[in-house]
């Protein structure tokens, strides 16, 4: 539909899709369905599997996890529930074999994430997973074929960040400055719509999570 830069290839495309809506109905829409997926764009220990464990508490059925693969080392038992855990190897052979919809490399470890994961979800609930910026704007190239909600939480301040690196049992100061850093590369471009959420790490953070989410 667009180039690189985001500049579509023919001008006049929305203005003659609308007209053929009016003969055969709004096709793409068909496509998309009803269910949404939920992007969650924002740094290593914001505050995003937090939001994503009580949006799906609080949802049930509703609102399931679409799993990406990564070759980060998992911190607990828990970690199998968001990701694919893979070698650096495996991830690359996937690349090579143009396996992923998009991926990233962020604080020395991969990411990636699957179109047919992510229709496999939609087609059942509205789905919600976590991606880096670079992947948010491979993922909005897609909004034509999946309806997509991309929300930014970013910490309130650095030391919100920290403290969530502490519990985490970073403690290594160079370490947190490396985190806090690399959180400020947390953005999206004003082309692409999205929401921003400001993480506080306190009980107040989870009806925020619901004001913005419950509606949708």
């Amino acid at each position: 539909y667009e180039d690189d830069k985001g500049k579509p290839f023919d001008e006049k495309w929305e203005q003659e899709y609308e007209g053929l809506k009016k003969k055969y109905g709004d096709l793409l829409a068909e496509l998309r369905g009803d269910n949404y997926l939920i992007a969650l764009v924002g740094p290593s220990a914001v505050g995003k599997t937090y939001a994503i464990e009580k949006l799906i508490s609080e949802f049930g059925p509703k609102l399931k996890r679409v799993k990406n693969v990564t070759t980060r080392p998992p911190r607990d038992d828990q970690d199998k529930k968001y990701y694919y855990l893979v070698a650096k190897e495996q991830f690359l052979e996937r690349m090579r074999n143009s396996d992923f919809l998009e991926h990233d490399e962020y604080l020395d470890n991969y990411y990636g994430s699957s179109l047919d994961e992510i229709k496999q979800v939609l087609g059942q609930a509205n789905g919600i997973f976590a991606i880096t910026p670079r992947g948010a704007e491979e993922l909005y190239k897609c909004r034509f074929e999946i309806n997509v909600l991309f929300v930014i939480l970013q910490p309130e301040s650095d030391a919100v960040l920290k403290q969530n690196l502490e519990r985490r049992g970073i403690l290594d100061k160079q370490k947190q400055l490396r985190y806090i850093e690399k959180a400020k590369e947390f953005n999206l471009p004003e082309s692409i719509p999205h929401r921003i959420l400001n993480m506080t790490s306190t009980k107040a953070d989870m009806q925020i999570i619901l004001d913005l989410f419950g509606p949708i």
